[in-house]
């Protein structure tokens, strides 16, 4: 038990990361990962996405693991961010790590339980090392340029999310 309160500190303070918070500028790692497809989705088939994709949006990337109990408390502020905020103007892209052949069925699961909507892309790893993740949950926040604009580990109110999201749309929002 002390074990398990010990990472669920570790993850949602950003200790694991030795910064939980930061803005970074400079542009986002080029990326184009599976989607996670499901299964009321025609036609059925390899669906991708990469953050060319989403140029010109403010691009919430949300890195998280189906053993996460962090990450499960976050995302249904990113459903809300989601269903709620302008579509031309803000995306989610949830960044799941789970690792092996059962990563599909595990996202698969998760999610046909709990019911979000928002996009689910399934990373290998190289996209977690592309942005420096150490810790878990991690959210990067890319600008409209496709510049960094926020990193923050751990848990994070929708208030504050909205806030930087808002700050990165600029005039637009």
């Amino acid at each position: 038990m002390l074990v398990l309160c010990l990472n669920v500190w570790w993850f949602t303070t950003g200790q694991g990361s030795g910064e939980p918070e930061k803005s970074l500028g400079g542009p986002a790692p080029a990326f184009t990962l599976p989607l996670w497809e499901r299964p009321d989705t025609e036609p059925a088939g390899e669906a991708t996405v990469s953050l060319a994709d989403l140029e010109g949006k403010v691009v919430l990337i949300d890195f998280w693991a189906t053993y996460c109990g962090p990450c499960k408390r976050q995302m249904p502020v990113l459903e809300r961010l989601h269903s709620t905020m302008d579509p031309e103007k803000f995306a989610v892209l949830s960044v799941n790590i789970d690792k092996g052949r059962n990563q599909e069925k595990l996202v698969a699961s998760y999610i046909k339980k709990a019911g979000y909507t928002f996009p689910i892309a399934l990373d290998d790893g190289k996209t977690r090392r592309a942005f420096k993740v150490k810790s878990i949950p991690t959210m990067v926040l890319v600008s409209p340029k496709g510049e960094v604009g926020f990193v923050h580990t751990g848990l994070m109110s929708e208030r504050r999310l909205r806030k930087k999201i808002t700050a990165l749309m600029g005039d637009d929002a």
